[in-house]
């Protein structure tokens, strides 16, 4: 058996909407490694538009070298955890148990501060999505994945013959890999993500070497 599908890079708005309010909250690591081009382009939607001030939370002062950690992470996965129009949460309590069973986050990240501020998360990322700032910036994110897909053509195809070996020589219940780039996003973070039998990658750039987790984690979990 292999997958269905071929692999490509693509966006996910909910997290496109995160890191788009992360920029208006003073979130400045787009800019490391990467084109003047890139930061200009990103530098012209500084300043659009009202964000709802729930996203200023994200920043916290546990982690020195990313002070975004865990919050925007976190984040990232609740987007998964909610209904399709954004309205409220569903399957809370396997959000929380998920969160609360990472061996990465800290006790004193993840205590009732966090639980009461993330409550309100759902409203104020549907204030982002719908709003013409973000749709506009999304627009061009778009055109920006498109030039990503050209651009990163044949690592794509490496990965999915990565992915096709571990589903026909390991059983891997991981049927498909969604690449999801942010342009916003800082290049050194990245995020996995497990939705269903898919094995989501989020990061601010395209690493080829995201086949070496899927691997591991591939074989891992077809043993257990």
């Amino acid at each position: 058996m292999y997958s269905t599908s071929q692999i490509t890079i693509s966006n996910i708005p909910e997290i496109s909407a995160i890191y788009f309010s992360l920029l208006q909250c003073g979130y400045d690591y787009y800019s490391i490694e990467r084109s003047q081009r890139h930061n200009d382009a990103i530098c012209s939607f500084l300043g659009s538009g009202d964000i709802p001030s729930f996203f200023y939370g994200i920043r916290q002062n546990t982690c020195e070298v990313y002070p975004y950690w865990p919050r925007a992470a976190i984040l990232e996965t609740a987007s998964f955890y909610l209904l399709p129009d954004h309205s409220a949460f569903r399957e809370y309590d396997a959000f929380c148990e998920h969160i609360m069973s990472a061996g990465n986050i800290a006790e004193c990240e993840r205590d009732q501060k966090l639980w009461t501020w993330i409550a309100d998360f759902p409203s104020a990322l549907s204030k982002v999505l719908e709003s013409d700032s973000f749709q506009r910036y999304l627009n061009w994110e778009n055109k920006w994945i498109a030039e990503q897909n050209v651009k990163h053509k044949e690592a794509l195809r490496s990965i999915q013959k990565c992915l096709d070996i571990c589903i026909y020589k390991f059983d891997s219940p991981m049927q498909d890999i969604q690449i999801v780039i942010n342009p916003i996003k800082c290049v050194y973070s990245s995020d996995y993500h497990i939705n269903g039998n898919c094995f989501i990658f989020s990061s601010g750039a395209f690493q080829l070497k995201i086949d070496r987790p899927l691997s591991w984690r591939s074989v891992n979990l077809s043993i257990q």
